[in-house]
């Protein structure tokens, strides 16, 4: 059975064809702005302009882009941003003062529906990432992720332009405390368990109560997921929105290369060890 994958967003079904229109308009705004800064990302063996950018196909520029950013490295890529991170700090400052502490928050919820493609395929994808810790392989999930830094405790370091807003933010996601039990939803009945994560500016490590939960389902032949990012009463309705398709193109590349993964028989064991293990974390 060739695996299917359906994202609805407000009771509404978002067929591939628009996530992937999405995500080809995004890819093309980063190569402009990489242009404008004087980089010219190679497609091919060939550097790409403004004038052979829309010849291009959307897997010619994933891997250009990719590629590029694993050659820059890490530094240089906060050096080629550096204006743009100061911004994104002032703007998310000023989102964060302007809202109050985890109340009003703005919904941005997407439901994922999976058919052959498992949770245990998605886990071991997402250990994936962490585990070759490069630009290379998130930057493949979405032309967004500028920056990619696995850390200790299931924590991330991240540059994205979040919720297709304005300027990119460094960002580093983090668990929440053990004593932090917060939900900013009633859970489902059928969540199996959760992820969340708070979310601090790298600059000076404040809050921008920013709330992440997803919520996880097992199913036959498949799983479900409820994407939830929850954000601070002052952000423009746009950045909810943006986010929401951010999270579907980031989500629908993430889960097709995990439909690639042959789980073994000994990682299954090992995946029910984990997910005991977080439910037992989130109370989930």
């Amino acid at each position: 059975m060739k695996p299917t994958i359906t994202f609805t967003v407000n009771n509404q079904v978002i067929s591939r064809d628009e996530i992937k229109k999405m995500e080809r308009s995004r890819y093309d705004l980063v190569y402009q702005e990489l242009m404008k800064k004087g980089f010219s990302p190679k497609v091919n063996g060939k550097a790409i302009c403004l004038e052979s950018l829309p010849k291009q196909s959307l897997q010619d520029l994933k891997e250009g882009l990719a590629q590029f950013r694993e050659d820059m490295g890490r530094q240089k890529i906060l050096e080629i941003y550096a204006d743009d991170l100061k911004k994104g700090d002032v703007m998310w400052h000023d989102f964060a003062q302007k809202s109050a502490y985890r109340k009003n928050l703005k919904i941005g919820e997407v439901e994922v529906e999976t058919h052959g493609i498992t949770l245990e395929q998605f886990l071991l994808f997402n250990q994936s990432l962490a585990k070759k810790n490069n630009l290379y392989l998130p930057s493949t999930i979405h032309p967004e992720h500028y920056y990619f830094e696995a850390g200790p405790h299931e924590s991330q370091i991240i540059i994205e332009r979040f919720g297709q807003y304005k300027y990119p933010v460094f960002l580093s996601l983090e668990q929440p405390d053990k004593d932090d039990t917060f939900k900013p939803v009633p859970l489902d009945q059928d969540t199996v368990f959760t992820m969340r994560g708070v979310t601090r500016l790298m600059s000076d490590k404040s809050d921008t109560k920013i709330v992440g939960m997803h919520q996880f389902k097992q199913s036959k032949d498949g799983m479900k997921v409820k994407l939830g990012v929850y954000l601070p009463e002052a952000v423009p309705d746009e950045m909810v929105s943006g986010h929401q398709w951010h999270l579907m193109v980031e989500f629908l590349n993430g889960l097709e290369a995990a439909s690639q993964i042959t789980v073994k028989w000994y990682q299954k064991l090992m995946l029910k060890v984990v997910l005991a293990v977080i439910r037992k974390r989130n109370r989930a």
